[in-house]
């Protein structure tokens, strides 16, 4: 390999490297893993998200949450029993807002706007009671939390409309689709605001 060859592997070299350095500060993903409750059930969730920060303060980005939900079901001789669980997928749109604080701890708000692919619902309540399946609904995530180094914990709900079906033709059910969720998890790339403004 000549010189000129080279030096323009090095030139391309450098310009990576320099490339990736710049979406490392403003890019990030991130893994979080939970609890959910729901209709006085609970059960698990997980989410990933992949965020831009705007500013120091500001970022956006997308989410993708799957919460497994076991719903009470009301039989025909009004006992409730306790549904299966089934995913419910979260597609969203969010931001997060930092608010001011130390160099350690950086609280933030969070909310997001998405389509919630609601699963069906099953249970064991006879033999000939088949899965009902519910349409999906636009909802809102609102949530809080802190970040510590790349540990992230977040408290919050999912607000999404109720869905109403028939059991039977005697039995017409409401049912929540909202629910509470409680997370810990982490991210790579861009760090929190606090720790990551210049001195």
């Amino acid at each position: 390999m000549d010189q000129k060859k080279i030096i323009c592997c090095l030139f391309l070299f450098l310009g990576l490297k320099q490339l990736s350095a710049q979406i490392s500060e403003s890019f990030r993903l991130g893994v979080d893993f939970g609890v959910v409750q729901a209709s006085s059930s609970t059960d698990v969730v997980v989410g990933s998200d992949l965020r831009y920060f705007l500013s120091p303060r500001i970022n956006i980005g997308f989410r993708l949450e799957g919460a497994a939900i076991a719903r009470k079901i009301e039989s025909s001789v009004k006992s409730k029993t306790k549904g299966q669980s089934r995913l419910n997928l979260a597609y969203l749109l969010v931001m997060d807002y930092y608010l001011p604080s130390n160099k350690k701890i950086a609280p933030f708000l969070s909310g997001g706007i998405g389509y919630y692919q609601l699963a069906d619902i099953s249970s064991d309540i006879s033999p000939t009671w088949s899965p009902i399946e519910l349409s999906s609904k636009v909802g809102l995530m609102l949530k809080a939390g802190i970040e510590i180094d790349k540990i992230r914990i977040t408290a919050g709900g999912n607000l999404v409309p109720s869905s109403k079906i028939s059991i039977s033709t005697s039995n017409q059910q409401k049912f929540t689709n909202s629910y509470f969720t409680f997370s810990l998890g982490f991210y790579v790339g861009r760090n929190s605001r606090n720790s990551s403004e210049k001195k």
